[in-house]
């Protein structure tokens, strides 16, 4: 099994050793793909500028790479493919943080430092169409905004329960189902 890149970009106050990450990594790594699961800056007080450029800075995206994201880290993750200059292997976004105008969520005070205007066609073209969208049954505030995301992006959008509200557990087998697809597209 040849070795290939993906990057698991995690959420608000979140790192890399919560939820489903470290368990996702590890069956990755046992079917033989390497995985980063790169910490955030300042996810307790984030700020997009500093987190996509972290993004940029220090992770490989490639050909090669798939990359997976949570809830505030799916919104990093498209502004950074917005800015590549070459597409990736494939992009996954669970339980994306959604876009205070579209259906207000509870304030948080991040969305002062970052912005859901996305380029969707250039994301879809750094993606090579190769996007998945997971949308958990458990939040029916968020499932509209999935779905409008989904259609802007012309990504699958996978409804599905997750082990824990907001796709939170240890272990989320619904994740990895949507992961292999693309990462065995890389093989």
């Amino acid at each position: 099994f040849p070795s290939h890149d993906r990057y698991d970009l995690h959420g608000y106050k979140e790192t890399p050793h919560d939820i489903y990450f470290p368990w996702l990594k590890k069956t990755l790594e046992l079917q033989g793909h390497e995985v980063h699961v790169p910490e955030l800056p300042n996810t307790t007080t984030p700020k997009e500028s500093e987190q996509v450029e972290y993004v940029l800075k220090n992770c490989v995206l490639d050909e090669n790479t798939v990359v997976v994201a949570h809830s505030l880290g799916c919104v990093v993750a498209m502004k950074a493919l917005m800015k590549l200059n070459k597409p990736i292997s494939g992009l996954v976004l669970v339980a994306s943080a959604h876009d205070p105008k579209f259906n207000p969520p509870k304030a948080r005070e991040f969305w002062k430092h970052f912005s859901c205007d996305f380029d969707y066609k250039l994301i879809q073209k750094n993606a090579q169409g190769r996007i998945a969208v997971l949308s958990d049954t458990r939040e029916p505030i968020r499932a509209p905004y999935l779905k409008h995301l989904a259609k802007g992006l012309d990504a699958a959008l996978i409804e599905t329960t997750s082990t824990t509200e907001h796709f939170n557990g240890k272990e989320e087998p619904e994740v990895l189902k949507c992961v292999n697809p693309l990462v065995s597209v890389l093989s």
